[in-house]
């Protein structure tokens, strides 16, 4: 079959490259009925079959609970072919590892333009939090507060001064010596930072990966200023959403890469565009999964 392909790319084809850190979530991990057994029975994989099918590379590497961090490789136009290799279990955190992934997704089809989705959960600005520091001496500012747990809540009292309200520092909710939801604790399972993403997406340029076509980052809150100046010099075009941004293991993948099948080739521009509408046609046939979501040039 002949290859879909970008008009700014020279007709060198497409390859998708999914990054899908889902090992800190067991609703994702076992999406969509609390049941699947594994990465085979996951909904995602399917999905990355199905766009295979429409003539587009894939390359993903998905990370579920308790189980092995997968490299999943997808030939162009051959689904039959489709590889699973265990990587034995990634930091879905580090930098490095989203770097890995897209210097393999450009070696995988060297002359195919790049295509990044970020799966999972998305935060807006989170900050860059270097774990190393969050030191007993550090959490409770040499000695001068004590963290009080109780059955209800957790408490910070500072000598001298009233109780002031908290949550202690390795429980879900806030940490204690910062303004926001730290990128470690439970309550939030993205797990790179803005920088961190920012830091991937140049490593992978340095070392020779073309500038991403687009990057379709599925998952809530990231069509923020914070997140776009970030990815912007690494990037053509972004699609993102504003708000929340209801998971559907990739549904709209295989419809947007249709649209680019029977097209032949399109812009840039207008792959991001497609990503917006069909994430909007697969959340609409759900009903009640408002969001809202928009596409920018870099």
């Amino acid at each position: 079959m002949s290859r879909p392909s970008l008009n700014s790319h020279a007709g060198a084809g497409v390859t998708l490259a999914v990054y899908a850190p889902f090992g800190t979530d067991d609703v994702l991990s076992t999406f969509p009925d609390g049941e699947s057994a594994g990465l085979a029975e996951h909904p995602l994989l399917r999905h990355l079959l199905q766009v295979a099918e429409r003539g587009v590379g894939v390359v993903a590497l998905i990370d579920l609970v308790d189980a092995d961090s997968c490299l999943v490789e997808i030939p162009a136009g051959h689904p039959e072919r489709a590889l699973t290799h265990s990587r034995w279990k990634q930091d879905m955190a580090s930098p490095r590892t989203l770097a890995g992934l897209l210097g393999h997704a450009h070696r995988f089809d060297p002359g195919a333009a790049l295509v990044l989705a970020l799966e999972g959960h998305g935060a807006g600005y989170l900050p860059d939090i270097d774990r190393r520091q969050l030191t007993q001496a550090h959490l409770t500012q040499n000695g001068k507060l004590a963290w009080r747990i109780t059955q209800d809540r957790s408490t910070t009292e500072a000598s001298g001064a009233p109780p002031l309200p908290g949550t202690a520092p390795l429980l879900p909710g806030t940490a204690p010596l910062l303004p926001g939801t730290a990128p470690l604790l439970p309550v939030n399972h993205m797990p790179l930072s803005t920088h961190g993403i920012g830091r991937a997406l140049k490593m992978a340029l340095d070392s020779g990966v073309p500038r991403l076509a687009a990057i379709h980052f599925d998952n809530c809150f990231n069509m923020s200023v914070e997140v776009l100046h970030t990815v912007a010099p690494h990037a053509e075009f972004a699609t993102g959403y504003m708000n929340y941004n209801f998971f559907t293991a990739g549904a709209a993948y295989p419809a947007v890469f249709e649209h680019l099948r029977r097209a032949g080739s399109a812009s840039t521009e207008q792959l991001a565009q497609w990503f917006a509408d069909e994430n909007h046609a697969a959340l609409a046939a759900k009903g009640n999964h408002p969001t809202a979501g928009g596409v920018v040039r870099l």
